[in-house]
Order: structure tokens, then C-alpha cells, then sequence
């Protein structure tokens, strides 16, 4: 079973990693090192539709959950999905983050709005919106 994916060898600080009811692609700016600074340091998380009433905030803090549905979605249109994220935050220079929360029930995670402001090697402007996430890139 693939448990995890590096896409730039040993550097091991851009990767998704394959968990039972989540996936998560983790990037950052940084080489694993002791004593370490990030400018950027972000989780994109891909929550099981059915775990997701499991999930708390302590969970998904400081992270961008993504809110559509996964269920609805046959493997290859998942993989795809991870796919297009994975090729936006390629190259990335600077990442910022905004979160707006839209609603929160209870003990659950709250579910929120995303802004990623990117900045990458392409210079190409561009927008890309999924579901409850917008990728501002180079904007």
C-alpha cells in the first residue's frame, strides 16, 4: 500500500500522504532541518465524506480542508483532483492563507472559506477556484 509520496526526492518538504479516511498534501518552503523557519508551511486536506462528522477543529486547525464531496467521485476523478492541486502549488515561491469560517456546529471542525495567495515560478496570473477553496496565483 502507497502510505506516502515525495515529489521532490530527498528534499521531503512537498508531499501527499494516502491515510484511511483522509489525504493530505503537505508543502513547504523549507528543507527538514533542526531549528527550521518557514515562510510557508500549509496542509491541503482531503476528508472522507462519511469521517467527516468525526473530525474537530484541533483536527484541521491551522490547515485548508477542501469541502466538496469525494464520495460522488470515482478514483480516477480523485486522483485527478489531487493532481490539480499538486501541478498550482508546484514551483511555489510564497504561500499565504486566508480563512474566512462560514459555520461551525458543535464540537465539529468549523468549515471555512479559502484565499491562497501564490506566488510561483511561471509568473502567469491566474485564478482557479475548488468547491470552498480559490487559488489566487501570482495575483
Amino acid at each position: 500500500m502507497i502510505k506516502c509520496i515525495f515529489f521532490n526526492g530527498n528534499l521531503e518538504n512537498f508531499n501527499i500522504s494516502f491515510y484511511g479516511h483522509q489525504t493530505s498534501i503537505f508543502i513547504t518552503d523549507e528543507t527538514p532541518m533542526p531549528n527550521r523557519k518557514f515562510t510557508f508551511n500549509e496542509v491541503f486536506m482531503f476528508i472522507d465524506d462519511y469521517a467527516k462528522e468525526n473530525i474537530v477543529s484541533s483536527d484541521t486547525y491551522g490547515n485548508v480542508v477542501y469541502e466538496g464531496t469525494l464520495r460522488d467521485k470515482n478514483h480516477k476523478d480523485i486522483l485527478g483532483l489531487f493532481a490539480e492541486f499538486v501541478t498550482i502549488l508546484i514551483g511555489a515561491k510564497n504561500i499565504t492563507v486566508e480563512e474566512t469560517i462560514i459555520s461551525q456546529d458543535g464540537w465539529h471542525y468549523p468549515k471555512c472559506n479559502y484565499i491562497i495567495r501564490l506566488t510561483n515560478t511561471t509568473e502567469i496570473k491566474n485564478s482557479i477556484r475548488y468547491n470552498n477553496i480559490l487559488f489566487l496565483i501570482n495575483e
